[in-house]
């Protein structure tokens, strides 16, 4: 495959529109004109069956200029409007910014999309992550709050449940904490979250959380999955959150979220208490001197000096014959730059 092509597979289509029918609750009325739209685009062999819709408002769209009325001349010439329609809206270009985020997914030796990934956001918690714990289904890893070790194991089930569920037995293993969260897509059934019925792979998964001493969280009935298929709603509740005894007197507010993502699969929150007020993280840097505040002259001074005293000299240099020489002399030469920076550049604190 081309770069070219790689990167063209690897692109999330979006599709906004601005009928405020998407952002209603006519979940009928928004199903046929999802429908009528996917027809009319696969005449013209875009698969929109892949592709996830988003509201835009009225005033962010720039296909509106032109339904509303527009000079020609305010579309060519260098104007805001010109701008707004060659670019289109600025939270195209403008993502949100979290400091400190960090993802945690698969990305070596990757053989298929994807499935599970842990996202951080924020820098008030100290991540731990282990690579041989994260698969394209499966991504552990282990957060630091004060006092509080948090093992976060997110999965996604497809198939033989088996190996997933060794997995993840091993995975929450060698997180080496007794504070447990396991969540994710199981595609499974079960009544003990909220499914009218229970598969084979639901009751297989229900006995492994119990094997595992953890306890579902899910309560309601609001579906976690929703999709529109042959004309009609489809929805099931197949992600499971689950969590260790000892947090479960501390996870509160458990819901699903249906407007919070555009994704088949809904947003589901929880709040967990920690023991302590969670700060910022201080930066963990590998640099040792504060070089905006060195003395660069007062350095080159002691530098030349040292290197005159210990007589490591160019010629001595090139006249080194055996390896173990240079070694001795690039030793001393190091030695000479700390002791330099030691005395003339300040530490970070």
């Amino acid at each position: 495959m081309s770069v070219a092509a790689a990167a063209a597979a690897a692109i999330e289509e979006q599709f906004y529109a601005d009928d405020l029918l998407l952002s209603g609750d006519d979940e009928h009325r928004i199903a046929q004109v999802a429908l009528e739209v996917d027809r009319v685009l696969r005449t013209a062999n875009f698969h929109l069956h892949q592709s996830k819709w988003r509201w835009v408002p009225s005033n962010e769209n720039p296909a509106d200029l032109l339904s509303r009325g527009v000079l020609p001349d305010k579309l060519v010439n260098c104007t805001s409007t010109s701008k707004f329609w060659f670019e289109g809206p600025t939270f195209l270009s403008k993502p949100q910014e979290h400091p400190g985020t960090r993802v945690v997914q698969c990305s070596l030796n990757r053989q298929k999309p994807v499935k599970a990934a842990v996202l951080i956001f924020g820098d008030q918690l100290e991540i731990i992550h282990d690579p041989q714990l994260v698969t394209a289904t499966e991504a552990a890893v282990l957060l630091i709050a004060g006092n509080l070790k948090l093992g976060v194991v997110s999965v996604y089930l497809e198939g033989e449940q088996d190996p997933y569920l060794r997995r993840i037995q091993s995975a929450c293993a060698k997180l080496h904490t007794n504070n447990i969260i396991v969540a994710g897509d199981i595609n499974a059934w079960s009544r003990w979250w909220g499914s009218n019925s229970e598969d084979e792979k639901g009751a297989a998964c229900n006995t492994f959380l119990n094997e595992m001493d953890l306890h579902i969280l899910n309560t309601g009935d609001t579906p976690t999955f929703e999709t529109y298929r042959r004309g009609r709603i489809c929805s099931s509740i197949v992600d499971v959150t689950a969590c260790s005894s000892s947090l479960l007197g501390n996870v509160e507010d458990w819901r699903v979220e249906r407007s919070l993502i555009t994704s088949d699969h809904n947003a589901i929150m929880f709040t967990l208490r920690t023991k302590a007020v969670l700060t910022q993280l201080r930066p963990c840097i590998t640099r040792k001197y504060n070089t905006r505040k060195a003395n660069w002259s007062d350095f080159s001074t002691r530098f030349r000096s040292l290197l005159k005293e210990r007589a490591i000299t160019p010629t001595l240099i090139e006249e080194a014959e055996i390896d173990d020489d240079l070694e001795s002399i690039t030793i001393a030469y190091t030695k000479a730059i700390q002791e330099s920076c030691d005395e003339t550049i300040p530490k970070w604190a």
